[in-house]
Parts: structure tokens; C-alpha cells; sequence
């Protein structure tokens, strides 16, 4: 079981400040708080609208034998970053542009751990769209098993994202292992001051966006 619950990692953009965004250094705390009861969080798998599943790696798992907690901010990284890239159209490349995203806020809540060789399966979903950030929420979902009856692999080839209706179930649990919330602010990177998001990203960001179900995680004006 992982020792760790409620586990936080949180840099808001005023703890930035005289620093500007674009340098770059992303100020984090660690620390377990009482936060809210965790069953207020989104565990079940019909909530998430976009889906990758990730590969797990030998390196992912610690001397207890399980993906160490802070490893899953990484496979939230993947899964973000993957629907912006390959369904918004997110040009990352800054030889040919002046906008760059920092991750500003980040948490995560642990119920059950995943280890390796497991492919996990990501869950994702857009809880807010605001003029310069975006507020996902993100899930991780545990293999149900390596094998099927007959003996042959469930597997599938991880790497392709799928929204809901597309993706396979069969391989992964209902619910979630662990729930998170991440915040980017989009940003101009001659002025380090937020610029709004492109129409066309935020027309694919509204295609997996759940904000008219749910309150915004964060108080944030951006």
C-alpha cells in the first residue's frame, strides 16, 4: 500500500512572484494534508473523457515494489501533454512560437498502488477552461490482469489515445487507483506575461471539458 495519502504537490503562480513564469523554476511543497474527504473526487471511469494507456517502466517502481507516488505526475504529464499535442494542435516548439505552458498547480490523492509491467490506463478530462489556463483533471486506472482466460495477452499497444467511445475497457478497473488535478498557465515568452489560449485549442479542450457538471478545482482568474 502506498504510505503516502493525500499527497500534494502545490505552486501557485503567486509564489512565482517577484520570479517571473518564464524562468522556468517550478516552486513545489510537498506535504500531507487533511484536505477534503477523497470520495468527493471523480474515481469512477464513466467521468473521464479521454483515454491513454502507459506503459509502466522497471524504473517506475520503488524498493517497495510499486510505482513510487511521484511518479504518477509523470504519466499525468503524458496524458496532457499527448491530447494537447496530438488533438489541439499545441505547437511546442519554440523556434516557431512565443507560447509556452508552465504547470502551475499540481495534486494527487492514492488509493490502491500500480507496479510494474502493468499498462496503466490514463483518464482524462478538462474540469476548467479559463482565458489563459486550463484545469484537468486526471486519473489513473489499474490493469486488471495481464492475461485473459484463454491465455492469450489482453494487452493492447499503449500509446494511442482514445476518447471514450473508442477505447477498450476490458483490460483496466472501473476505478481509479489515483486522482489528480493540474493547472496550466499559457504564457507569452518575450513579455513572461499569460496570453489567452488559441481558438482552436480551446475548441478541442471543450470536446473532453466536464465543467458544466462540476465547480472549478481552483479559485484562479486566469
Amino acid at each position: 500500500m502506498l504510505k503516502v495519502m493525500n499527497h500534494r504537490l502545490v505552486a501557485r503562480v503567486k509564489q512565482f512572484q517577484p520570479i517571473t513564469l518564464a524562468c522556468g523554476t517550478n516552486l513545489r511543497k510537498c506535504h500531507t494534508s487533511a484536505k477534503k474527504d477523497d470520495s468527493e473526487l471523480p474515481w469512477q471511469r464513466d467521468y473521464y473523457k479521454y483515454f491513454l494507456e502507459i506503459q509502466t517502466r522497471f524504473s517506475d517502481n520503488d524498493q517497495y515494489g510499486h510505482v513510487n507516488n511521484a511518479t504518477y505526475y509523470s504519466y499525468f504529464d503524458t496524458v496532457i501533454n499527448h491530447y494537447l499535442i496530438k488533438c489541439c494542435g499545441l505547437n511546442t516548439d519554440l523556434r516557431t512560437s512565443n507560447t509556452v505552458g508552465f504547470m502551475v498547480h499540481t495534486d494527487c490523492s492514492y488509493r490502491t498502488p500500480v507496479s510494474f509491467p502493468e499498462v496503466a490506463l490514463a483518464g482524462l478530462c478538462i474540469s476548467h477552461i479559463g482565458r489563459s489556463s486550463i484545469h484537468y483533471t486526471v486519473a489513473i486506472f489499474p490493469e486488471l490482469s495481464q492475461q485473459a482466460p484463454d491465455g492469450t495477452s489482453n494487452k493492447t499497444e499503449p500509446g494511442l489515445g482514445s476518447w471514450m467511445d473508442k477505447v477498450n475497457f476490458a483490460n483496466h478497473s472501473l476505478t481509479a487507483c489515483a486522482v489528480g488535478h493540474c493547472v496550466h498557465v499559457f504564457v507569452n515568452t518575450d513579455t513572461n506575461r499569460p496570453v489567452p489560449l488559441p481558438d482552436n485549442v480551446r475548441a478541442s479542450l471543450e470536446k473532453i471539458s466536464v465543467e458544466k457538471q462540476q465547480k472549478p478545482t481552483s479559485d484562479s482568474k486566469l
